[in-house]
């Protein structure tokens, strides 16, 4: 049971292109937007002393040191976007990516958060998985991976959430939606919800829900396409409404690779298509050509003739 769990050759391949590319065009984008305001950053006249918050933490002197050495890095980190995005040398691309990434957004914690964290799961992933060979054995394995990651981080999120009263009351919720660090370009206005504390709550549930039955759900056939496209709209509405856009596609990104790109079917080839003939049809042909009716008929000529 657990060789056909992990080899289980039905499963289709092709998340694992889209994986590859997706986590590559989204640091690309990172990189981007960083690129702007790098000097101010990480630059000698920065916002931030770096010497001192290192030294509270207790550890070496961050490679990126800002000038021209810290914008050739974040050269080489786009042109490692670029390559991994392309296919060219996959698994040096992400290596490389993977080890640029870490100096760059996750030296100082003032300047990273939980997609940093994920977005550095992922490229040890690409390091690890045959991004380059879909049709590798070993497709199966990696897959299972990621899934049962995805089932760890989702069900202790909800258990985290449920531990403690404000997800349970709605006051987490609530607080997250005020936050004015968290505004997002398209964020609507939520304060409709001002006069229904019970709503905030019964969303702040449905969260906790949602997280901690995701272990279960996401497996079962009867539940998995409610469960994911629930968890995607969760990631949208986290997008939309606190303007974390990154964070939200690379876990949708996560997702989408994980259960619905493996269980889609590969199309038949054309040979394996039956097409399904109409009675009207078949009675004509046999009208154009009353021989088609009786096979026997075909040796009469043959027959008459000998």
């Amino acid at each position: 049971m657990i060789r056909r769990f992990f080899f289980n050759t039905l499963l289709h391949a092709g998340w694992l292109p889209v994986f590859r590319c997706g986590i590559a065009v989204l640091l690309l984008l990172t990189g981007l937007q960083l690129w702007p305001d790098f000097d101010l950053l990480y630059g000698p006249d920065s916002i931030l002393d770096h010497r001192l918050l290192q030294l509270g933490e207790n550890r070496p002197l961050a490679i990126v040191t800002g000038g021209p050495i810290g914008r050739w890095h974040l050269a080489a980190y786009l042109v490692c976007c670029a390559l991994l995005a392309l296919g060219i040398a996959t698994r040096l691309a992400a290596l490389g990516l993977w080890l640029f990434h870490q100096w760059l957004f996750m030296a100082h914690p003032a300047f990273s958060y939980g997609f940093d964290y994920l977005a550095c799961s992922a490229l040890f992933y690409c390091v690890w998985f045959p991004m380059g060979n879909p049709a590798s054995r070993w497709a199966t394995p990696c897959l299972r991976v990621l899934q049962l990651h995805l089932c760890l981080i989702y069900f202790f999120g909800g258990l985290d959430k449920i531990l403690g009263p404000t997800w349970r009351n709605g006051e987490a919720l609530w607080k997250a939606l005020h936050l004015p660090e968290l505004t997002g370009a398209l964020r609507p206005e939520v304060a409709f919800l001002e006069p229904y504390p019970d709503m905030v709550a019964v969303l702040g549930w449905g969260v906790i829900l949602l997280e901690i039955g995701y272990p279960l759900c996401i497996w079962l056939h009867a539940t998995r396409r409610i469960w994911l496209w629930s968890i995607i709209t969760m990631h949208a509405g986290i997008a939309v409404f606190l303007g974390l856009y990154h964070f939200s596609a690379l876990m949708i990104l996560f997702n989408v690779s994980a259960f619905l790109l493996p269980y889609r079917r590969p199309p038949l080839p054309l040979e394996q298509i039956a097409i399904p003939i109409p009675k009207s049809a078949t009675a004509l042909s046999r009208r154009a050509d009353p021989s088609a009716g009786n096979g026997s008929t075909a040796s009469k000529p043959n027959a008459q003739h000998v």
